[in-house]
């Protein structure tokens, strides 16, 4: 058989003061043909179809990779560019048996509000019904039915932070070559939870609620159960919580599983909801712990969502406060990258730090800082397998602060914070440290967890609002809890 592979993903933040254009693609991974030779970001998706395919015997075709930092819409010429490279490749390649693409599911363009639906369905027209359409998704996803009617199989991950990435992979390589070969015959139905929140796999109930959902997958009769969180600051009619159920030729009983899964979900709906402190009370509690360090996320000043990470709210506190044996990072800013690198290591100079980006920012903050270290060209490691670049790196800490062990890490890309490496790679000890402030909403959890004594969730000003009753949508007009208290269910 004849595979065809190709990677575009970003997620979209409809409210992010960041523009998604070119350069946000050629900063974080634009590749032509070549995105499975790298170790970064998504490239060991597209390598482990290409290692199986190989296996079994199948050739493969490999198109665009191109994945940016999420941020606000993409611009539309920039997106129109990677749909007809990607389309052009395909034609080239004509006849295919198996299209398999990774997306996120929640890119939305200057002119389009669902680029996943409208890419599937220009590779549905190219290829014709007989072509087997799998893509692997986001659990932020923002699922349409141009996607569910596009595709023959959709697959989200199941963790949140994303750990099962390249289990998520191979599963989509193996289904929908099953489906190729005419052993499965794929039956879709979605239900609509009418909820906008998040949900965190690493607690209960949810983590339950995650095996649960393994094991119904291994019944004779259900192919795939991807519960789709949605993206609450993506404005899109598509937007919500939404269950997809893939049967083996059974649309009523994935009509039933989707609905009962679906509830069960709006059941915990209380029980799942991020309530979190303030900053004040946050601090408060972390230095009065008994046991540290206290890793405290900096939720809504998390790049993974769209923010600048550049905020200075909870720093300002910290240093308001005289909070010793703090790291905290990792603040993108390059201006202050730029005059650190010219000063030197182990040399004082002054920084406005952060505060770059409007109001979501706050106000920079007047530091005079020694430049502790500098690392050029650094990729942290990500939760898909792979490394994010990061550009340069800079450790400082400030000289003027009382007291002054206050340890600051700035990038000079845009990134959220996702292991510790990004910390002890500059020669931070992490051991000695009461407090890590993290710049990330979850996926900072898998790397920070083993080493933290407690873990705080802020409720920052910033970017990403989780008060998710009052963000402001325009085109997402659906009643949703918890802005309704009882919205009505719709299954489709």
């Amino acid at each position: 058989m004849k595979y065809f592979i190709a990677l575009l993903l970003t997620e979209t933040n409809s409210f992010s003061p960041i523009p998604t254009g070119m350069d946000e693609f050629r900063q974080f991974g634009l590749w032509h043909g070549n995105a499975s030779s790298r170790d970064k970001l998504f490239g060991p998706v597209l390598a482990g179809w290409r290692r199986m395919a190989a296996a079994a015997g199948h050739e493969v075709v490999e198109s665009l990779g191109a994945v940016a930092q999420p941020g606000g819409p993409v611009d539309m010429a920039v997106y129109e560019a990677f749909k007809q490279e990607i389309l052009s490749d395909l034609e080239q390649a004509l006849p295919v048996d198996v299209v398999l693409l990774q997306l996120h599911g929640a890119m939305l363009a200057t002119g389009c509000d669902d680029c996943e639906g409208d890419l599937l369905k220009a590779v549905r027209q190219l290829v014709g019904p007989d072509t087997v359409i799998g893509a692997e998704l986001d659990l932020h996803c923002l699922l349409s039915p141009e996607m569910v009617d596009c595709a023959d199989l959709l697959i989200t991950y199941k963790e949140y932070p994303h750990t099962d990435v390249m289990d998520c992979g191979e599963r989509l390589f193996h289904l929908s070559t099953a489906i190729a070969e005419g052993r499965l015959q794929p039956l879709g139905s979605v239900f609509d939870c009418r909820m906008i929140s998040t949900w965190k796999t690493t607690e209960q109930p949810m983590g339950s609620f995650v095996e649960k959902l393994r094991g119904l997958e291994e019944t004779e009769e259900i192919i795939s159960i991807s519960f789709c969180h949605g993206f609450p600051w993506g404005d899109s009619e598509h937007n919500g919580a939404k269950v997809l159920v893939y049967t083996n030729g059974n649309e009523a009983y994935a009509t039933q599983a989707a609905a009962e899964l679906g509830k069960e979900i709006w059941s915990m709906r209380h029980e799942t909801h991020p309530q979190y402190p303030g900053i004040n009370e946050a601090l408060t509690r972390a230095c009065a712990a008994e046991r540290h360090p206290v890793v405290i996320a900096d939720t809504a000043d998390n790049a993974g969502g769209g923010a600048p990470t550049d905020a200075t709210f909870i720093l300002e506190q910290v240093l308001s406060r005289n909070i010793s044996q703090v790291a905290s990072g990792v603040y993108w800013d390059s201006e202050s990258v730029a005059r650190c690198k010219n000063a030197g290591s182990g040399v004082i100079t002054d920084l406005q730090l952060g505060g770059k980006n409007g109001e979501v920012s706050g106000n920079p903050v007047q530091l005079t800082v020694r430049v502790r270290s500098i690392l050029e060209h650094y990729s942290q490691p990500d939760t898909g397998g792979g490394r994010q670049p990061v550009g340069s790196l800079v450790w400082v800490t400030p000289v003027d602060a009382s007291p002054a062990n206050v340890n600051i890490v700035i990038s000079e890309a845009r990134c959220q914070t996702l292991h510790p490496e990004i910390f002890t790679a500059l020669g931070i000890n992490l051991e000695e440290m009461k407090l890590i402030i993290v710049k990330s909403s979850q996926h900072f959890y898998t790397g920070f967890a083993p080493l933290a004594a407690e873990i705080l969730y802020v409720a920052s000003p910033g970017t990403l609002n989780f008060d998710f009753a009052s963000i402001p949508y325009r085109r997402f007009t659906r009643p949703y809890w918890p802005r309704h208290e009882l919205p009505q269910y719709k299954e489709s």
